[in-house]
């Protein structure tokens, strides 16, 4: 429905408000949409400048955020900021939102096809509706581990890419087993130490997913006190291969 939404919204018939009113008027949605970066606002500000607004500003009026009708703007923030700190007049667009699922679904939408929303924006914006990511926020806060991978292992998943972030992104994510993912999660953030101190974040991701999938074919029988006391006498892992497998069967040879 909300694909529908977007496709059929009338661009050309774009109403347009002072931008005095539009300051007080329109709202912005913390908490839910990402942070107003200064340095977006700027590039935004000169393009308007120059160009003026190439596309309006998307707002809808709803009374389950604060239980009054407040306008929020759901689209085009950093260019609403631009346009009313040089004093432009705001072309806009309403839209109809009837629940707080479809207001979270139409912002992840619209930012998919704008300036790119990091997985942490999804994240943060889906945190509103859904308490398995305010819980996954929480872990992302404890752990120095690559954000796609805390949320494949809380989901008890182990790889990267693929469904994961399609869940992450769509609000279907889950954590399932919370007790003993989040133990594994916490094996993890003590072993990553091993890895080489200038390695890129993709060396590091391959290596976090051998060693989560080391520790899921032990299972119960894996002893974290023991493999840490072996593990210490070796030297830094070569990552370069990147060969999936080849680091579990070191992982074992250690283990063993």
């Amino acid at each position: 429905m909300i694909k529908d939404l977007i496709k059929t919204s009338p661009w050309s018939g774009a109403r347009i408000m002072s931008w005095k009113q539009a300051k007080d008027n329109f709202h912005f949605l913390g908490g839910i949409n990402r942070t107003v970066e200064s340095t977006h606002v700027d590039k935004i500000a000169r393009s308007i400048k120059r160009w003026t607004c190439l596309r309006p500003v998307v707002v809808t009026t709803v009374n389950f955020i604060n239980d009054k009708n407040t306008t929020y703007i759901i689209d085009g923030q950093h260019a609403f900021t631009g346009m009313v700190a040089n004093k432009i007049n705001v072309p806009y667009i309403e839209v109809e939102i009837k629940t707080p699922f479809e207001l979270v679904e139409c912002i992840a939408m619209f930012n998919a096809s704008s300036k790119s929303w990091s997985m942490s924006d999804y994240i943060l914006a889906w945190s509103y509706l859904v308490s398995d990511y305010k819980k996954l926020l929480s872990y992302i806060s404890m752990f120095k581990v690559d954000v796609s991978l805390i949320a494949a292992i809380l989901s008890g998943k182990v790889g990267y890419g693929g469904k994961i972030n399609t869940d992450l992104k769509t609000g279907a994510f889950k954590i399932r087993d919370e007790e003993n993912n989040a133990k594994l999660l916490g094996y993890l953030n003590d072993v990553l130490y091993l890895t080489p101190s200038d390695s890129s974040r993709h060396d590091k991701k391959y290596f976090c997913t051998e060693y989560v999938t080391f520790c899921k074919m032990l299972g119960s029988s894996y002893n974290h006190t023991l493999f840490m006391s072996k593990v210490k006498t070796c030297k830094e892992f070569d990552l370069a291969s990147q060969e999936v497998g080849k680091l579990v069967k070191v992982f074992e040879k250690v283990y063993s």
